[in-house]
C-alpha cells in the first residue's frame, strides 16, 4: 500500500488501495513508510493527499486473524 502510494505521490496520479486487513492507517494516511532494499527502514515520505479511494471488503477484513484488528485498534489510538 505504501508503495502505490508513493508512485502515486512522485507521479501525480490517482491511486485506489485495497487493504486485507485493518492492521493500521496505512490506507487512509497521507504518509509512505520508505525501506532499503534490504528491510532497512529509510524515510518517511509525507504526501500531498490521502488515497483518492480505499476499496475495503467487509468479508476479507473479518478473516483476518484477531491479532491485526487488535494492532489495527492500537494504531488508531495512538494516531
Amino acid at each position: 500500500i505504501d508503495s502505490a502510494k508513493a508512485i502515486s505521490h512522485l507521479q501525480n496520479i490517482a491511486v485506489v488501495v485495497c487493504p486485507t486487513a485493518a492492521s493500521s492507517d496505512a490506507p487512509t494516511s497521507a504518509l509512505s513508510v520508505v525501506y532499503k532494499q534490504s528491510g532497512e527502514f529509510l524515510e518517511y515520505l509525507p504526501l500531498r493527499k490521502n488515497p483518492d479511494l480505499v476499496v475495503v471488503d467487509s468479508h476479507i477484513i473479518a478473516k483476518a486473524p484477531t491479532r491485526l484488528l487488535v494492532a489495527g485498534i492500537g494504531d488508531a489510538l495512538a494516531t
